[in-house]
């Protein structure tokens, strides 16, 4: 299990693996929209778009009704278009938008209290950055970098679930400052290698802020880790969690 965390040279999964996850997203779309009141989509399935070409949207309700619609860059922005629409039972209602920039935007439709979203990527490759890299950026993360190689990995593992499809450990790995790094790795029960994803807590510093993510191991074939920030297991909770500096 050492291997886990020494190699470095993760490779893409095999198709059969991307298909999986594929399965798995479709399926977990389908359970919402069966759940839903009403729904929302783009018109391609992988919402990808140039610019000054049109996104539609594709609204579609169980039930007839009043609902109404933003569509928006981010929640720190104004509405760039926003309504109400009339959406009848079993139809199809088309919401379209042309940017005059590269963004992702967002289209949130409420209706009886329920809010669905969808998201287009308009020429994404061509976002640029809001702000300029501070000039010490490079040099900060080198300089880390550096001082992490020196230490020993110590990687600890402990059994924490399994299942038909998934082991589950408890993990912990040296890291700065005589402090570790907690939390769970899920690895499916399939022949190598395998995506990867890395699950990240909010803010908080309780027992349990950190959850194993296992479906993604079980369901689409990934490896998830899922990692605290403090200074102890993840189901406990660290005294001195933000001390000495909270920036908050």
């Amino acid at each position: 299990m050492t291997d886990l965390f020494t190699n470095n040279s993760f490779n893409p999964r095999r198709n059969r693996i991307y298909q999986r996850l594929g399965l798995f997203l479709w399926a977990s779309s389908l359970l919402t929209f069966l759940t839903a009141q009403h729904s929302v989509e783009t018109d391609r399935a992988n919402a990808n778009y140039l610019l000054g070409e049109t996104v539609t949207f594709q609204v579609s309700s169980a039930s007839s009704g009043t609902a109404t619609y933003e569509i928006i860059q981010d929640k720190h922005t104004a509405p760039t278009e926003s309504g109400t629409i009339e959406l009848q039972a079993g139809q199809v209602l088309n919401l379209s938008f042309t940017s005059t920039e590269a963004a992702v935007v967002l289209c949130k439709v409420k209706k009886e209290g329920q809010t669905q979203i969808a998201a287009a990527a308009i020429s994404p490759f061509s976002l640029m950055a809001i702000e300029d890299e501070p000039t010490q950026f490079d040099a900060f993360w080198e300089e880390a970098r550096s001082e992490l190689s020196k230490i020993p990995i110590d990687p600890h593992l402990e059994l924490y679930r399994e299942s038909d499809y998934a082991t589950t450990y408890r993990v912990n790995i040296a890291t700065l400052d005589n402090r570790r790094v907690y939390g769970y790795i899920s690895v499916p029960k399939m022949e190598g290698p395998f995506p990867a994803v890395l699950t990240l807590p909010a803010y908080g510093s309780i027992a349990n802020v950190v959850t194993p993510a296992m479906f993604l191991a079980e369901q689409a074939g990934a490896l998830s880790i899922a990692i605290s920030i403090h200074n102890t297991e993840p189901d406990e909770v660290d005294p001195n969690s933000y001390e000495p500096n909270d920036i908050m």
